[in-house]
């Protein structure tokens, strides 16, 4: 260790012991620590409570401190070996803490400038190369809540009581200013099957950035898009230390696409020994099970030059069938047919799906049947098949059937797997997934460590399915017994399933080296792959064709008398790949100084390759081949190089005693991003136009500035201001083609608004097209008055602003401005004495345009505080909520801006939404409460439209609000149990008539309801 005080580096005491994962500075622990020195003495701690410190070396050697002794909480056993030594500490997590200086003189002595100066760069978040304690060095941007910038730390206890089996699931529960309403497991089957993600300030989850120990990771490869994020559901929670969330536009540090913000997950590596966990979980009415195993295994080699981890993880979990929560279903049918029965019993539309056929004439009059089957007229436009009718049945007798049901449709749930209503039908999804993880690091010299980090991940999903359609009858059917042609749904038996996979493969090499002058340099290689397959099921047109001519026979009882759909049934499907390829490297130090300390910066250089490789969409009819296709997927790619710097500048520190100002510091970043971007259009053989090749430049330089001032030591405010842009798709770069088979009537305004039709115009994207630009500014207030230990306050204002926003026109709106966005109107040549003296329109251009703007403002808050007693154990408080006061958005290339706060089911975010918790531990018995708040929020009226408030019966869906039990023990076995209730009151998600498709409940919601959870965890 005499070399670390020595060099002035950082050092971090680590307890590399079994158990360390389940350190917490909550826990009652015996302490038997005699008073010596500082550093010892914090080993010592770090050794017993599993609690990893971090701290400059130069801040700590030399210091005395006094022990401490007895049954004490760890927070405050670290509080008396701190006491009168001048420094204190901030806590990154439940198992981190940071080190640092008060900045008054101590009884041991004063602060030395070049301490407060590495203390501050350490706390403030500069990168610096973290030494532990196992000697292997460590990179690690130290982030803590009360940075110039608003960071939000969710660390490894607050997951693990969660009891949260994704990563999405946790983050949609507990992360306020998280505006995810309907997630991918909510509404499979899709075409990226459960893929997870998280949606800051609402601007869309493509527009949340998402690192993976701090490095980006390849997005979710679907064709012509690449602003899928990477999946979050494919990382255990279980593996992860730690996430640290910025919740603002940050491209000056992190690089294009973190518009609304940064959300980076910190995997657990350091590790010495093993810990195998499984967990069991279902809901009380054993209709939705989960699974997971995890293990992971570290070791050390060489007297610990070298460390390896290897982690792995499975779990599978199943979703309730409608079947099972038909008090939801039912619940929701019944009050939408109550408030709005037009809503649910349509005259042109049959009902999906009841126990027999529906149907509705296709011509708008009433039905009528045919002589034969009686030549009554049912003075209605709808009816069903009366139970038990098939091919057998009477013509008499069907016509007597249909008259009864007259005006009315089947509207009770079949036993069947089909969407919507059918009664074995999953209600969302319950995905499989598997994941090893594995680093190994190893020391060189004392100033060169190597690293190599590597991931393979799945997360597999099926649902079960039927093609979906209403199909047409004609009159002339020998089958249909009406005079018109129908409309008909019909229950099927039929079942397949709809299949998704994610595979996300990871591999990082790299190496960290110490430079003269406490300078620190760093550089990585990252390979990332992406893999997205799908495939679902169709029927071919010959189904409507067999409808028609009678070899399929739909006015039958058809689950009675099931048809015979399994010889059309056909797969459609498709394999797409994305890779990354990032290179970087980075060095980090001091510049020089001032009279408050020294100003650091680092400087960075990335080079990024992407690329969507070619693929194939497939349909296949093992019967009716003729209808078979391959469709090829065009590759597509885009370079990216960038350039970025970050500086901190203390312009007061607490040292200079200046009056008003304990702390005053700047901090600024700055990134410079060159892109190119190559985009290949779908082959068009067909239409007779050739394939297109562009290639896009553009650049951005994007700053970042953020300023801190303590006018006391308690009290923090804090502003910042970034900027921040959006890459265009690929979709949006494919240069213009025409719309086949399509024309256009506009009205010229400037030949007398008189209209003109059969104007051919063309679609697609733009190869010149802006990327979207964001602005972004917030001022915080954090309070932690020095009378109260434990608590902290904080409380965030933001506003964003984007501009040149992606949009697709109307003709008529290009029409309309056509002196706004000249060439994009093409007219004929002006005819001679022409009084309007321009030709008519021609052709028009209505490829993708930036144009258009969004703005979003809002308050974050949160409040927390720690009771550390003796005889009673620990408690601890903590609330966050995320207030969005606006969020309004230009809709359309010529409207106004429009607010669609609250306007869940059109995208907006919810204007309330936030949760606390109640905690308490005395010694190895651990027990927490969490309530989760979402607030109401407005039922779909864009456009005026009154449909589905009418449904609701109400302009509003109401509020809701979740309750989780958690209550754990650690036996001296190194065994911990642990069992959690989500929804303890069995809480139903509330009536929400817009999403009919998922049993008419809110996406904030959880069909589950009541579940349990188990878990049993063993380390040695």
């Amino acid at each position: 260790m005499r070399r670390h005080a020595a060099t002035g580096l950082l050092m971090t005491v680590l307890a590399l012991q079994p158990g360390i994962a389940s350190a917490d500075l909550s826990q009652t622990l015996s302490f038997d620590i005699e008073p010596q020195q500082l550093q010892e003495a914090l080993i010592k701690y770090s050794a017993l409570t599993g609690v990893q410190i971090t701290s400059d070396s130069r801040i700590v050697t030399g210091k005395a401190c006094g022990g401490v002794n007895g049954q004490l909480a760890a927070r405050s056993a670290l509080d008396r070996l701190l006491a009168g030594t001048g420094l204190t500490f901030d806590i990154v997590n439940d198992n981190t803490v940071v080190i640092r200086a008060l900045g008054h003189e101590s009884t041991s002595g004063a602060q030395t400038p070049d301490s407060a100066e590495a203390d501050e760069r350490l706390v403030r978040g500069i990168p610096e190369i973290v030494v532990s304690g196992s000697k292997l060095l460590n990179v690690d941007v130290v982030r803590t809540q009360n940075d110039p910038q608003a960071y939000f730390i969710l660390d490894s206890k607050r997951i693990e009581r969660s009891g949260a089996t994704s990563v999405e699931e946790f983050l949609k529960k507990t992360l306020s200013m998280n505006t995810t309403a309907l997630t991918n497991s909510q509404s499979s089957p899709n075409f990226v099957g459960t893929l997870g993600s998280v949606n800051l300030r609402g601007v869309g989850s493509g527009q949340t950035l998402i690192l993976v120990n701090g490095r980006r990771v390849a997005g979710a490869g679907l064709i012509l898009s690449v602003n899928y994020p990477p999946d979050l559901n494919s990382i255990p929670p279980a593996a992860i230390e730690r996430m640290e969330v910025l919740p603002s536009s940050s491209t000056g540090i992190y690089g294009g696409s973190a518009v609304g913000g940064v959300v980076n997950i910190v995997l657990k590596q350091n590790y010495d020994g093993g810990s195998v966990s499984t967990t069991y979980g279902n809901s009380f009415d054993g209709v939705a099970r989960t699974r997971a195993v995890d293990a992971a295994y570290g070791f050390s080699l060489e007297e610990g030059r070298t460390n390896v981890l290897v982690a792995a993880h499975y779990s599978d979990s199943e979703m309730p069938l409608v079947g099972d929560r038909q008090e939801i279903w039912q619940r929701g049918l019944y009050k939408a047919y109550t408030n709005s029965p037009s809503y649910i019993v349509r005259g042109n539309s049959p009902f999906y799906f009841g126990t027999t056929p529906n149907i509705a004439s296709a011509t708008g009059g009433n039905l009528v049947l045919k002589d034969a089957y009686g030549g009554y007229n049912l003075g209605s436009t709808m009816t069903h098949i009366a139970s038990g009718t098939s091919a057998a049945t009477s013509a008499t007798q069907l016509g007597l059937g249909l008259l009864a049901n007259a005006g009315s449709y089947n509207l009770t749930a079949p036993a069947t797997s089909q969407p919507y209503t059918g009664r074995l039908n999953q209600v969302g999804t319950g995905p499989e997934s598997r994941a090893v993880l594995a680093t190994l690091r190893r020391q060189m010299t004392d100033s060169l460590e190597l690293f190599a980090e590597f991931s393979d991940t799945s997360n597999k999903a099926s649902d079960p399915t039927i093609p979906v359609s209403i199909y047409r009858v004609a009159a002339s059917s020998p089958t249909n017994p009406f005079n018109q042609d129908v409309l008909v749904t019909f229950p099927s038996t039929f079942h397949r399933e709809f299949d998704t996979q994610n595979d996300t493969r990871r591999a990082t090499v790299g190496f960290i080296g110490r430079l003269p002058g406490n300078w620190q340099v760093q550089g990585d290689y990252v390979w990332s792959r992406n893999q997205l397959s799908y495939q679902g099921w169709i029927f071919p047109s010959t189904v409507q064709s067999d409808l028609l001519n009678g070899v399929l026979n739909p006015f039958v009882d058809t689950l009675a008398n099931p048809l015979a759909l399994d010889a059309y049934a056909g797969t459609y499907g498709r394999h797409s790949t994305a890779t990354m390829k990032n290179a970087a490297v980075r060095v980090a130090g001091p510049l020089f100084s001032l009279p408050a300390g020294e100003v650091t910066a680092t400087i960075g250089a990335e080079h990024r390759q992407e690329n969507l490789e070619a693929g194939m969409y497939r349909v296949n009819y093992p019967t009716y081949s003729q209808f078979n296709s391959l469709l090829p997927d065009p590759p597509e790619s885009q370079r990216i190089k960038s350039l970025y710097v970050e500086a901190s500048v203390p312009l007061i520190s607490p040292r200079q005693n200046v009056p008003g100002v304990r702390e005053l510091l700047l901090q600024m970043a700055g990134r410079y991003e060159d892109h190119q971007v190559n985009v290949t259009s779908f082959p068009t053989v067909s239409t007779g136009v050739p394939q297109t090749y562009s290639e896009t430049k553009f650049s951005a330089t994007k700053p970042m500035f953020a300023v801190l001032y303590r006018p006391i030591d308690s009290t923090t405010l804090r502003a910042s201001y970034s900027t921040s842009f959006l890459p265009p798709p690929y979709s949006s770069l494919v240069p213009a083609y025409p719309a086949f088979g399509n024309t256009a009537t506009v009205s010229d305004p400037k030949r007398g608004s008189a209209l003109t039709s059969s104007i051919p115009y063309q679609v697609g994207g733009d190869p010149n097209l802006k990327p979207q630009e964001s602005d972004d500014l917030s001022v915080g207030l954090v309070i932690e008055p020095s009378a109260l230990p434990g608590f902290r306050a904080s409380l965030d204002w933001y506003w964003l602003k984007l501009t040149q926003v992606a949009v697709t026109p109307t003709s008529q709106q290009i029409v309309d401005l056509e002196d706004r966005f000249p060439g994009r109107v093409t007219r004929a040549a002006t005819a001679a004495n022409d009084p309007y003296g321009v030709g008519q329109i021609i052709g028009i251009d209505t490829s993708t345009i930036a144009a258009a703007e969004a703005r979003t403002s809002g308050v974050s808050g949160t409040l927390s505080y720690q009771l550390d007693t003796q005889r009673l154990g620990t408690f601890g408080f903590s609330a966050g909520a995320t207030r969005i006061t606006s969020f309004d958005r230009q809709l359309t290339l010529t409207g106004a801006m429009q607010n669609i706060l609250n306007q869940v089911a059109f995208g907006g975010p919810l204007e309330w939404r936030g949760n606390v918790g109640l905690n308490w531990g005395y010694g190895a018995l651990k027990a927490s409460w969490d309530t989760t708040y979402y607030g109401s929020y407005r039922q779909y009226d864009i456009g005026g439209t009154q449909l589905y408030v009418n449904a609701q019966g109400s302009s509003r869906v109401s509020s809701q609000m979740y309750h989780d039990l958690t209550v754990g023990y650690d036996f001296p076995t190194n065994t911990g149990v642990k069992f959690g209730v989500k929804n303890v009151f069995n809480t139903l998600p509330p009536f929400d008539a817009y999403y009919a498709t998922m049993g008419y409940y809110s996406p904030f919601g959880d069909p589950r309801l009541r579940s349990f959870w188990l878990q049993a965890s063993q380390s040695f």
